[in-house]
């Protein structure tokens, strides 16, 4: 794993050791563990158990014998930090309860109207869509339903909160010009800039509260998530993501824009 994933799972380093053994080579006894990760055996119990409390992994017990294995939550938020750059061909392995997959561009684009229309009037919608994942999307599902999804959020009064590349305003208004500007004017949002390299993949979050959404445009795939540990998961990484970034109101956004034009 990678310092900004343990960042945002707060994990200690055995802890992190254990997790990144387990997300390779799952299930493992604690002898197993503890010997390829060159960490003390009572060291790396007392750690597989702290993970076990959150959440992040299992036992499976055979015989008189106890495996660890990661968990379904662990699994999908690992993908999601990595880009879910196998989520279209390996859609089995995030199969299960509480997580259903979507596939096809206009299937996606159906689901997020049903995700907007959902969100009760004055309620929030939160993201991360990195700039080219957004290009990729605004060419695939088209201008006429992004300007759908954007009149549904202004029509119930949506607070959008968003975390976008620092290139993202000059790139979308390069890439459509003023009708894309245009759908965006009028709606309540908040935004936070950061670095493109914090973004380098083309995965898409979205949260509700209740519900997380995933797509992934390349692969034309996406899941939705009501698992409990998964969206505090993904939750947690929406906001580090956010803190880490440079606030910028939606008028400092949209005047942005219009000095690109």
């Amino acid at each position: 794993m990678t310092t900004t994933q343990t960042d945002i799972f707060d994990l200690s380093d055995y802890e992190e050791q254990a997790l990144a053994f387990l997300l390779k080579d799952s299930p493992a006894s604690l002898a197993q563990i503890a010997w390829y990760t060159e960490v003390p055996r009572t060291s790396m119990k007392r750690a597989l158990y702290a993970l076990k409390e959150r959440g992040l992994v299992e036992i499976d017990t055979v015989g008189k014998r106890d495996f660890w294995k990661r968990t379904l939550p662990t699994v999908v938020v690992h993908d999601v930090l990595h880009g879910i750059k196998n989520i279209g061909f390996d859609l089995q392995k995030i199969s299960g309860p509480g997580i259903r997959v979507v596939e096809g561009v206009y299937e996606i684009s159906q689901e997020l109207l049903k995700l907007l229309q959902e969100i009760p009037h004055n309620g929030e919608l939160n993201g991360i869509q990195p700039t080219e994942s957004a290009i990729l999307s605004t060419q695939k599902i088209g201008l006429e339903t992004i300007h759908a999804m954007n009149k549904l959020i202004k029509k119930k009064r949506l607070v959008v909160r968003g975390v976008l590349g620092k290139e993202y305003p000059k790139k979308l208004h390069n890439a459509f010009g003023n009708a894309w500007l245009e759908s965006f004017l009028g709606r309540t949002a908040h935004f936070v800039l950061v670095p493109e390299e914090y973004l380098s993949y083309n995965t898409e979050l979205y949260l509700t509260g209740k519900q997380a959404f995933v797509v992934n445009w390349n692969n034309e795939v996406a899941i939705v998530v009501d698992d409990t540990h998964i969206l505090s998961l993904l939750t947690a990484l929406y906001r580090f993501m956010h803190n880490s970034g440079e606030r910028i109101k939606h008028e400092e956004f949209t005047s942005l824009l219009e000095k690109i034009n």
